[in-house]
This record gives structure tokens, sequence and C-alpha cells, in this order.
């Protein structure tokens, strides 16, 4: 069956190639969208390991030393600003030779030494000394690794001192090691809220297009497939069938989305999502993701197909039978306003709960939206379809009208992810505007 499903997608003629290719090209995009939310995580928590030693205190939560093996180290981090960029500045004086060092160096700057981020030493390169250089007196001997730096364009430098120098000076901490625990983060109640939205309601529209990516010409092959039924071919045969085609196809799409995915990767790196741009190599993608994403989509592709001929495998004249759409019913907008009250119920009332226990009441209250949306859509349709047909002047319009009362699911299927997709950006859009006032 896999040779005979093969030869047909190969040999199925010039519309059969076509779609093929239309599937494969949706099914890259949705490839790619997933591969950008994989990293993005990941990338946000990179940025907060690298802060996190800017939070160096006399005492430490995770020290990244040892302080009973360690010499003191007098530590001053101060911020100023050059052409509305921000230059952390941070003073140094080892009181003994086995002083703790900061990330990003393989030594702590002597008296009268620099460490410059690379960004640093080329903007000190193209200023006039009046203007910068000579806030920072001393000679640039070390660069500043990328390990102490949240983006590639941050501007850092370590002043050294003797001891003398900095030991009355305010605000100087005696230190034995280095903070190492990443940043965190202050999640406020709608924040987290916003956590837990994004990891459901963004993936809902990629599976939605990832589906409606799969059905394209579904009618042409439901047709094809039923004759083959007439000629004999049992219900497995016709679903191993659906699911090969659907599988070459999705599999071409993820193979152009992984390959998409990391040419686009540097351009991806430039986009300051939470203030900082990010290095090439903190968009790394984990094998694990890799793996779920490469699988996944085709497997859904497939289950997409097979799902999709459950007319045709009933009986030979399942496609002709099925001609009438059922009816739809207004019911699963229940779940619409259930998974709403539930939102609000959660805001209102769980004040002291724990943030796992706020991301997963909102997230199955986000799931139960996005279901019932889902479901509801066909009514919903045939609903505007009959507001249409009345309000209809022209044959042009009642023809449309007609054609989606005819089959609203078809027609909500062709939409479905981009009113999701609207449906997360509004959500998005209203806890801006709720965090900002």
């Amino acid at each position: 069956m896999i040779r005979l499903a093969a030869r047909l997608v190969v040999g199925g003629g010039r519309e059969n190639v076509v779609r093929l290719a239309l599937m494969a090209l949706g099914l890259a995009a949705a490839t790619v969208m997933l591969l950008c939310a994989a990293v993005a995580f990941p990338a946000l928590q990179n940025h907060d390991e690298r802060r996190g030693w800017m939070d160096t205190f006399a005492h430490n939560r995770e020290p990244a030393q040892d302080e009973n093996t360690t010499d003191p180290l007098l530590w001053r981090l101060s911020e100023t600003s050059f052409d509305g960029r921000t230059v952390i500045r941070v003073d140094v004086a080892a009181v003994g030779p086995d002083a703790p060092v900061p990330p990003g160096l393989e030594a702590l700057p002597g008296d009268g030494e620099l460490a410059v981020s690379p960004a640093l030493q080329d903007l000190l390169e193209r200023t006039d000394p009046a203007m910068l250089a000579e806030r920072f007196p001393g000679e640039i001997t070390a660069t500043v690794g990328d390990d102490a730096l949240v983006a590639p364009d941050d501007l850092v430098v370590f002043v050294g001192h003797a001891p003398h120098e900095l030991r009355d000076e305010p605000r100087v901490l005696l230190v034995r090691s280095i903070e190492a625990a990443p940043f965190t983060r202050t999640l406020t109640r709608v924040m987290r809220l916003a956590v837990a939205v994004g990891g459901v309601a963004l993936l809902a529209p990629v599976v939605v297009f990832v589906i409606a990516a799969t059905r394209l010409g579904a009618a042409r092959r439901e047709r094809r497939l039923a004759a083959m039924r007439l000629a004999g071919a049992t219900p497995l045969q016709v679903s191993a069938l659906a699911a090969v085609e659907a599988a070459v196809g999705a599999t071409v799409g993820v193979v152009l989305g992984v390959a998409t995915f990391f040419a686009v990767r540097p351009r991806l790196a430039s986009i300051p999502f939470d203030g900082s741009r990010f290095f090439a190599s903190d968009l790394q993608l984990s094998w694990a993701w890799a793996a779920a994403v490469v699988i996944g989509v085709p497997v859904l592709a497939a289950a997409t197909a097979v799902v999709s001929l459950r007319r045709v495998t009933v009986e030979p004249l399942g496609v002709a039978r099925g001609a009438v759409p059922p009816r739809y019913s207004w019911r699963p907008l229940l779940l619409v306003g259930g998974g709403t009250a539930a939102l609000a119920w959660t805001q209102a009332s769980m004040t002291g709960a724990s943030d796992v226990a706020v991301a997963s009441a909102v997230a199955a209250a986000m799931l139960a939206i996005i279901v019932g949306i889902v479901l509801a859509g066909p009514w919903l349709t045939s609903w505007v379809a009959r507001g249409l047909a009345r309000l209809s002047r022209g044959v042009p319009s009642l023809l449309a009208a007609r054609r989606l009362q005819a089959n609203p699911a078809a027609g909500f299927r062709a939409i479905g992810g981009l009113i999701l997709a609207v449906f997360v950006g509004t959500v998005f859009r209203v806890r801006h505007r709720i965090t900002r006032g």
C-alpha cells in the first residue's frame, strides 16, 4: 500500500502535485512557527541566567565560588548612559590573590586596567575621548566575554582599582563570591495569566493551520478514494493511502520548515523580545523539541487525513450520502462562556495560590474557550450565511451565501486559524494595556 500511495502521489497529475506543494508550503510555515515558539522561552531563560552576576551582594543566594576559600573583593556596580544607551560600570579591587572573578573574565583587571565588552570597545574607538573614554580612565587590557553579556550590543566595563581607592567609597560592597542565580522576573497576576495564555493559546492557531493545510483538496481526494472503495479497496487500505499521501507532503513541509528556521535564525536573534537582542547561540533547538515537531507535524497531518475520510470508509457511497451536512448546535458556546467565567474567577479568587495552580487553572479555562470556539464555529458560520443570504442584493453574494450555508464547517475551517489568532492577539493586547495601566 505504501508503494501504491507513493505512485499516486508522484503520478497523480499536475493538480495533485500542485496540491501537495501547497500543503507542504503551509506545513512548512507551521513548522517554522512551532520551532520559533520552541526556542523562545529557553532564549529568555539564557538572558535571565546571564543577568545573574549583576545581582552580586555581600551575601549571595547561589554563590559561584566557595566563600570559605576566596579572598575579599571590593565591588561597586553602577549605571551611566551615553547617547541614550545604558553603560554598566563595575569598579573592582581584589584584596587578595584568590578574589572571585566575574563571568566573562579570565582575571580581574588590575589597578588602572579596563575590561570592556566588544560593543563598548567599538563605541570608544568611534567616539571623541572627551565624551566617553575619559569616564573610564585606564588602559584596556581585556575583553568581556559573552558569558557576562545579556546581548551582543551590551555596554559593560570593569574598572580595576587599588584596594585603598575603593575602601572608603560609598556603595562599595565587600564580597567573596559572584551571584550565580538567574535574574528573577517579578510576575504580576496579569503576567502569570499571560504566560498561561501563551502556553495554550499560541499553539491552537498553529494546530488549526496544520489541519487546514492538510485538508487542501480534500473533496477531490475523497472522490478518488471513494472510487477505490467501489473497486474493492478495504477501509484500512483507503486510510493507509490517505495517511501516506498526507505524510509525504507533511515530511516535505517539515524539511522545508526546518531549513527555513535555521536560515532566518540570525534575524530572529536580532529581535529584542524582552528589550535586548539575543546571541545566535541563545536560539539553540533542543533535540526533544526538534523531535516533537519533526514527528508531530506529519503524524497530525496523517491523522487529519484519515479522520477526514470517515464518510468514505463507512461505505463506498459515503461521500454522496454525506452530502447533507449535519445540524450544528449552539451548545459549544457554553464552553466559551464557562471558560470566560473561569478566567474571571481565577483573577478574582486565586490571590494566594501558587504560580503553578494559577497557570493550570488559566490554561484549562483557555483550552475550554478555544475548544468552544472551534466547535461552535460552524454553527456561527451558518447563521452568518443566513444573514448574508437575506441581505444579498446580487447574484454573486447570494451564491456565496448559499455555498457557505450548504457546508458551514468547510467555510469555518478556512478561517478558523485566523479567528483563533485574532482572539489570542486580542487577549495579549488587552493584557498589555492592563499592565501599562
